[in-house]
């Protein structure tokens, strides 16, 4: 919620907001005030500056622990290890999916918190167990070829061109 809400953040709320279509946004502002927005706003700042918090203690900036740490920041950690661990970097392939859920399930309760690990673990193993398999994949736009989660769709980067472009070699 906090990613896809941070742009909300940096909208001036204590005074007028001019967009081509303005009516709407002065309407919402007029309609609601600026107490529940406020509200909304810290919240959301105290989730995004919580995202590198882990469950022991040991994170940053401020070194919350446990469930001092704001659920979106803890939900939002855990989510963001598996992608990173499950992409292609420039440097290195990604992880398959198993090999990710097992590093989470290995950092519940001290990096990660313990329900949001479980909760993204289960997810996956429920979604996944028979819609995802490592492939071989080829680049449409350099010709690499790489490894990839394929689902319904392939999940990967080029690690040699950046490009999305990739299809299952067969």
């Amino acid at each position: 919620m906090a990613a896809l809400l941070g742009d909300l953040v940096l909208v001036p709320w204590q005074r007028p907001y001019q967009v081509p279509t303005g009516k709407v946004l002065s309407t919402w502002r007029t309609a609601l005030g600026p107490a529940p927005l406020a509200g909304l706003q810290a919240r959301l700042l105290a989730a995004v500056r919580a995202e590198h918090e882990r469950w022991d203690g040991t994170g940053y900036p401020d070194g919350l622990a446990g469930r001092a740490i704001p659920l979106a920041s803890r939900i939002t950690l855990v989510c963001d290890a598996f992608h990173a661990m499950t992409s292609d970097r420039p440097y290195r392939a990604g992880m398959s999916v198993a090999d990710a859920c097992a590093e989470i399930e290995a950092g519940s309760g001290t990096q990660f918190c313990p329900q949001a690990a479980g909760a993204l673990v289960s997810t996956v193993h429920d979604r996944t167990a028979h819609a995802f398999h490592q492939a071989r994949c080829e680049c449409r736009n350099c010709g690499a070829h790489t490894t990839s989660n394929v689902g319904y769709k392939i999940a990967g980067q080029c690690p040699n061109c950046q490009s999305f472009e990739l299809s299952e070699l067969r």
